[in-house]
């Protein structure tokens, strides 16, 4: 029996070491989050395998996030700490979702300008008077992107981008993509 426990250990170690190696050779290209997707307007995996065939990269999108504030249900509790986990380890690249949800982060979360990294698609932009009475662009409605435009869900998603990402090129050419004639 102990040989067993130690051969179950020693794969348990292998298996841990392989998956170690692999990510750092495989470095995330691209981590993005859809919450709240009622519509199925975002399926994550089917959006990650076309966009990384055509970027040759590792994408890695999640639809599973739930977010209800106030809620204490477990899915939501999860996926609202899985947000502010990757936002901590300046890992989350852009999150879809509702405007509860964008207004809520845009309270406490310094966002990229949109104008700035994607001006062509000022007029989807949504815009923040910020404290120095400037004008920022922090959102990017969905409307016209290839997954949402003709389908005419009953409220709108929205597109931000936390500032601290490390990614916004790689993000702003995910975006590009989202709205480009197909």
């Amino acid at each position: 029996m102990r040989k067993l426990g130690k051969l179950l250990l020693l794969l348990l170690a292998l298996v841990l070491t392989a998956d170690a190696v692999w990510q750092v050779a495989h470095p995330v290209f691209l981590q993005g989050f859809f919450t709240n997707d009622d519509y199925n307007l975002f399926p994550a995996d089917a959006i990650e395998k076309e966009y990384s065939r055509l970027v040759r990269k590792r994408i890695n999108f999640e639809d599973s996030l739930y977010i209800v504030f106030g809620s204490s249900d477990q899915l939501v509790t999860a996926s609202t700490s899985k947000i502010m986990a990757y936002l901590a380890a300046k890992e989350l690249d852009f999150v879809v979702s509702t405007k509860e949800v964008l207004e809520h982060y845009e309270a406490g979360l310094s966002m990229v300008d949109l104008q700035t990294l994607v001006p062509e698609l000022s007029p989807y932009f949504v815009y923040r008077k910020q404290s120095d009475g400037t004008e920022k662009a922090v959102a990017l409605e969905m409307g016209q992107s290839r997954f949402v435009q003709g389908r005419h869900p009953e409220k709108p998603y929205y597109l931000f981008i936390p500032r601290n990402s490390i990614r916004t090129e790689a993000a702003r050419d995910f975006i590009r993509w989202a709205f480009q004639e197909r």
